[in-house]
């Protein structure tokens, strides 16, 4: 393995930058999946910098890693949501480490010192685990199939949620799997229409021994429970701040693009429509940075906040997709060429309302909670 350096705690220089989009034009343009990228970025000590800098990390915060995950989406976004995959993992188990979780330790110093890659399951598990275990002796005999499986390619472990088979799928249990276990295969089934180098395939368990001690949580199905709680506040201010990184990218291009045509500048019809991108996007800005603000350093997880994550979300998704469009209309017919980068940016946008909880689900558990209702009935 290359060696790795000291994680870089500045931010990403313009060199590296250019290299990165480079590459990751590539990868869209011919639907192949960004390894390059995520070695390039391992090697920079980048898949450390939320790991706790006695564990050989950064140690960034939430609100650190959301700024440097943004700035990267901008010039590379399919390895920008790859590692927001995996930092999201590292920041929640991070957060375990932080709040006793002892044995989380060795995962985040394999982060520091060998450049582990963490792959996350949670999209697909987040309240419907995919999969089943039963215990055996020393463990669990895991089967099942992981969809969107975003970098599993670069992955040496995977974090996941599989219904525990004794208590008829009642319960389930948060494990980690590594990627090498016999009876793990990736199945390479992603081919989509945006984020095409995000290798977002489906990995498949057979009959795959995971040991008690890999077992880092267990919760009933049908409430949001604490664990649910704790990934939720860890993972959606990063995954949002990749769409709105590419976002705040194509709102550049589109702008720079209508100053250079004849006339455009003064149409006050195209006027109106950039105003209305950065009022968009202003208002993602600031829904981003108050829910970084309202989270703090250290989450401290409740029903509550979960709800309030959700709707962050739901804001955010919506404000981006809204600034997309309207910047195909400033930018008209040529928008929608694959010579120009909004075309791009269309395509990837879409898929922020994919990542869980749905629009509609996060209103319903919102509205029930503000009822004084079980919010899981939005479910």
């Amino acid at each position: 393995m290359d060696t790795i350096t000291a994680p870089d705690t500045t931010g990403l220089d313009t060199e590296l930058l250019a290299e990165l989009s480079t590459l990751d034009a590539a990868h869209d343009r011919d639907g192949t999946y960004v390894a390059d990228e995520v070695d390039l970025l391992r090697s920079r000590g980048w898949l450390a910098l939320p790991v706790p800098a006695e564990l050989g990390g950064a140690g960034l915060a939430i609100r650190d890693v959301v700024e440097r995950q943004r700035v990267l989406a901008a010039a590379a976004p399919n390895v920008a949501l790859v590692t927001s995959m995996h930092h999201h993992v590292v920041l929640a188990t991070a957060w375990r480490w932080r709040h006793g979780a002892d044995a989380a330790a060795t995962m985040l110093r394999r982060v520091a010192e060998e450049g582990l890659f963490v792959a996350s399951t949670g999209g697909g598990d987040f309240t419907a685990p995919q999969g089943t275990a039963f215990p055996v002796e020393g463990g669990w005999q895991v089967s099942g199939r992981k969809r969107f499986v975003s970098g599993a390619l670069s992955a040496g472990a995977m974090n996941t949620w599989v219904l525990d088979g004794s208590t008829g799928g009642a319960e389930a249990i948060a494990a980690a799997i590594p990627m090498s276990a016999e009876g793990v295969h990736v199945e390479e089934t992603w081919d989509s229409m945006g984020l095409r180098g995000t290798g977002s395939h489906d990995v498949v368990l057979t009959d795959v021994f995971v040991p008690d001690a890999a077992v880092a949580a267990r919760r009933p199905l049908g409430e949001i429970h604490p664990s649910i709680q704790a990934v939720a506040a860890h993972a959606f201010p990063v995954i949002m701040a990749v769409y709105l990184g590419i976002a705040d990218r194509a709102r550049a291009e589109a702008v720079a693009l209508l100053a250079e045509r004849p006339g455009a500048s003064d149409d006050p019809g195209t006027q109106r429509l950039v105003g209305e991108v950065d009022q968009q996007l202003a208002t993602a800005d600031w829904v981003l940075r108050g829910l970084v603000d309202e989270l703090g350093d250290d989450v401290a997880p409740t029903p509550a906040q979960f709800t309030r994550v959700m709707l962050a979300k739901r804001s955010i998704t919506g404000s981006v997709r809204a600034a997309a469009d309207r910047m195909m209309e400033a930018v008209g017919g040529a928008a929608y060429s694959r010579r120009l980068p909004l075309e791009r940016a269309l395509r990837d946008l879409w898929g922020a309302p994919f990542h869980p909880l749905t629009g509609e689900q996060t209103l319903r558990i919102g509205g029930a909670a503000a009822m004084g209702l079980d919010p899981a009935l939005g479910l």
